[in-house]
């Protein structure tokens, strides 16, 4: 699962703005490639807008539920953008949005990644499949 997140959220290039106004490429992952439309639509854009900006990245978890980070709490958190293949806009996916905001309990801003889980409540039901999630006994687990 978290290969999977890795390359879909990971290999989006960043564009910065050179010395004369030319937006340079960069890759943030080596070896990565861009993920093609559709394959990864359990990703989720966390955002303050239907058609903003993403402040953070998720995960579909359920139809209703994406698993997100604690620390995006600091942002206004107002609506998911499932299925997406893009920062912003409408262009794709389907905008829902956020009827609760369930952060983990012993979750604390002072302590640096520990308990930094956050699940969104989504006001309808993902057309989107969520991501498959490990059974607690290992036994879909297959090595290799």
């Amino acid at each position: 699962m978290f290969s999977s997140l890795a390359v879909a959220l990971g290999c989006i290039g960043v564009a910065s703005a050179s010395a004369y106004g030319t937006p340079i490429e960069r890759e943030l992952i080596l070896s990565g490639a861009v993920v093609p439309i559709g394959i990864k639509s359990y990703v989720t854009s966390v955002r303050s807008t239907p058609d903003g900006d993403t402040v953070c990245g998720g995960n579909l978890i359920s139809p209703t539920h994406v698993l997100t980070a604690s620390h995006c709490v600091t942002y206004d958190i107002r609506w998911v953008s499932v299925g997406t293949h893009y920062n912003n806009g409408t262009l794709d996916g389907e905008q829902i949005r956020v009827v609760s905001v369930m952060n983990h309990p012993n979750y604390s801003e002072n302590v640096k990644y520990a308990d930094d889980f956050l699940v969104l409540e989504l006001e309808r039901p993902s057309k989107f499949k969520p991501v498959k999630l490990a059974v607690s006994d290992d036994s879909d687990f297959k090595a290799g």
